[in-house]
Formats: C-alpha cells, sequence, structure tokens
C-alpha cells in the first residue's frame, strides 16, 4: 500500500517540478492534491486523511511554519520544500520528517520517501523482514570490524576507536582514540569511508570524515566541530544544516 501525499507551494513551477520528482515513486507514493493556496490545504487537511504533506515554507500567504501551527497534534508527516537552506532549526522545532532544498536533488527524495515508509509503517513486508533480522543479529553487538592494508600487514579496526579520518591527496590518516596509534594509509579518504558504517561516519568536508559519536561540540556559524580530542574539524557550508540533522 503507497503513502498519499498533498503538495502545497504558492508557485505552479515549483508544484510541477515536485510532482515531476515525486512520479519516479509512483508507486510508492500517490500525489492526492496539490495547493498554491495553504489556506485550501488546511481545510482539506481538516476533513481528509493524508500521510505526508510536501509545504513549502517561504509563502506570502501563509509561511508553512506558520501553516502547522493550526495542527498542533496533526496526524500526518511533514516535508518540508525550500529555496532557502537556513529554515534547518526551524524544520527540527516543528519535527519535519525532512527538509529538501529546491531544486529538488532525486537522491535527497529517496531519502525521505525511505525515512516515511519507515515511519508510517507502509514499507514492504520483505524489507520490514529484513531489517528485523538484522536487528535480531546486531543484538549487544557493535560495527564489525574493518580491515585495512597497512604496510607489509594486515590490521583490523573497531570503528568505535576511530575519531575521525583525514584525506591527505592520496593517502589517507585515521586519528584513533585511546592509547591506539594513528594509522597513516595509501589509501583515499573515499575508499576508507566506503569501509565504515554510514549511520556512524559522515562526511562533514572533502577532507575529513568524522564519527558522529565523537563529536564534542558543532559551532554552526563558525563552521567547526570540536572532536572528544579536542581538535578542530573544518564543515563545508553547504554540509551544515545536514550536520546538525545526523547530530
Amino acid at each position: 500500500m503507497s503513502l498519499t501525499c498533498i503538495l502545497v507551494d504558492d508557485e505552479p513551477k515549483a508544484l510541477t517540478s515536485l510532482n515531476y520528482e515525486l512520479q519516479a515513486f509512483a508507486e510508492r507514493i500517490q500525489i492526492v492534491e496539490q495547493f498554491t493556496h495553504p489556506k485550501e490545504a488546511q481545510c482539506f487537511l481538516e476533513t481528509q486523511s493524508i500521510d505526508v504533506v510536501f509545504l513549502d515554507i517561504n509563502m506570502p500567504e501563509i509561511d508553512g511554519l506558520t501553516f502547522l501551527d493550526a495542527f498542533p497534534e496533526r496526524n500526518f508527516e511533514v516535508v518540508f520544500t525550500t529555496a532557502h537552506s537556513d529554515h534547518a532549526i526551524d524544520a527540527i522545532k516543528k519535527e519535519a520528517i525532512g527538509y529538501l532544498v529546491k531544486p529538488i536533488d532525486a537522491e535527497d527524495l529517496d531519502k525521505v520517501v525511505d525515512r516515511l515508509e519507515r515511519r508510517i509503517g507502509k514499507e514492504p513486508f520483505a524489507d520490514k523482514l529484513e531489517a528485523a533480522i538484522d536487528r535480531l543479529n546486531n543484538i549487544g553487538m557493535g560495527p564489525k570490524k574493518i580491515k585495512l592494508n597497512l604496510d607489509k600487514k594486515i590490521v583490523f579496526i573497531d570503528p568505535n576507536d576511530i575519531i575521525y579520518c583525514e584525506s591527505d591527496g592520496n593517502y589517507c590518516k585515521i586519528i584513533l582514540e585511546g592509547e591506539h596509534k594513528d594509522l597513516f594509509l595509501t589509501q583515499k579518504l573515499k575508499q576508507v569511508s566506503e569501509l565504515l558504517p554510514d549511520e556512524l561516519f559522515y562526511r562533514v568536508h572533502n577532507s575529513y570524515l568524522i564519527n558522529l559519536r565523537k563529536v564534542k561540540e558543532f559551532y554552526k556559524t563558525e563552521g567547526y566541530i570540536l572532536m572528544e580530542n579536542n581538535i578542530k574539524i573544518p564543515v563545508s557550508r553547504q554540509k551544515r544544516n545536514e550536520v546538525l540533522g545526523r547530530l
């Protein structure tokens, strides 16, 4: 059974664009209605049951944040769509499940639909079963150790021991916690990142891949993260909002 959604945006071209992107997920999510006037969408939601609202933030009649104030106990999920990337904090406060910056990237939209299916519980049974089996297999277990080629030997590293990885051209330096010695590999950062679990590591900068569990403080305005070893890691401007969502 597919998800149901409505689209709310005061710009007809933006609605057309989002409609087009969602057609790639037609088997998973169904567009029920589209609105250029948010008040009409509010009236619709008062009488109809919908899974998801794709909601523009910047609208002259009623902005997206004010729109949601009419539903203090809403029974639908919200995905904000905006041409600006400076509303991430507001989106978090409104408990939005997704935040898409226009023009909307197909890969980002795919991730949001995946998240919606998991939240609402309409993912395919086979996927649910596989996820349940994975959870059972991993009870009491952390991430598996990764294998790295180091000079003339192979070393096995627990990802939990890694604080961050730093690129140095065609080489990569792995900074480890505690008494572990740092490692210098003849591999690119991208190759190392492919060995590490996505839920634990995030590439905040072209030159840095961090362990999200080792973050001590995040200075969004200044654009850097302070790790547990008190090293400052720069965060790319275009990734600051996403980093906030991952922490």
